[in-house]
């Protein structure tokens, strides 16, 4: 995304906080930290985000959640 080779990224992290806080310090990136499918749904389209933040310590893939 910075140097226009990528047009989004997905960061896992232990809480999500500090990963989105720290993604966001860079130019060009806007990171959402979303915890369900319906947060990441949204998080494109209204506010041109291009990074999904997810929490590690709660996904799973058997995740009733969906992700």
């Amino acid at each position: 995304m910075v140097n226009g080779v990528d047009d989004f990224g997905l960061i896992l992290g232990g809480s999500g906080c500090g990963e989105q806080i720290a993604a966001n310090k860079i130019r060009g990136v806007r990171a959402a930290l979303c915890h369900c499918v319906f947060t990441a749904e949204i998080a494109r389209p209204t506010t041109m985000r291009n990074v999904l933040v997810m929490v590690r310590k709660w996904w799973h893939p058997t995740s009733p959640s969906g992700y």
